[in-house]
């Protein structure tokens, strides 16, 4: 047989998939003897616990995409291999690859935070308070960020240390 002419390639995370969290794992195309069509990617086996989309694409003439991953609060706290398989129409028909065996580290989160409620009239300024959590103390300061907030709602970015017991966001 002739090789395929492209690879694909997990990037393993530098960071865990926390419980309840998500990430975007990124997979990478080698493409070979100019090679330019779409290769979609499939995840092969998701860890107890782990869901991700059912495939991604790396358009025409592009070298990578993410998977999106997500945890449960019960996803099994260790390092799991990992694999994706490539597909693309090479010729008359379809050519399948696999990647290498990534890890992919699942753990409980470094902190939790509990927000309160917030109300205020509409157009009108207010703050979001909230308590902070740390189950893993960490060195220097932490940036944190709301997100899902209402459209025209803006919240700055705010830094925490691991001694933080408290949150203030100026909305």
């Amino acid at each position: 047989t002739e090789p395929a002419p492209f690879k694909v390639s997990i990037v393993e995370p530098k960071v865990p998939l926390v419980h309840n969290g998500s990430m975007n794992l990124k997979v990478v195309a080698e493409r070979l003897n100019g090679f330019k069509g779409a290769i979609t990617i499939y995840p092969i086996y998701n860890p107890p616990g782990v869901g991700s989309a059912g495939g991604a694409t790396i358009a025409d003439g592009q070298t990578e995409t993410v998977l999106p991953l997500n945890a449960n609060g019960g996803a099994p706290v260790r390092k799991w291999k990992y694999v994706v398989w490539g597909v693309a129409t090479v010729g008359n028909g379809p050519v399948w690859v696999s990647s290498q065996l990534a890890t992919v580290e699942i753990a409980p989160p470094m902190m939790a935070f509990h927000l309160d409620r917030a109300a205020t009239e509409q157009g009108k300024a207010t703050t979001m308070y909230g308590k902070v959590q740390v189950a893993t103390p960490w060195a220097g300061p932490a940036k944190v960020t709301l997100v899902g907030l209402p459209p025209k709602v803006t919240a700055p970015v705010i830094e925490i240390t691991k001694d933080s017991k408290e949150l203030a966001f100026p909305l």
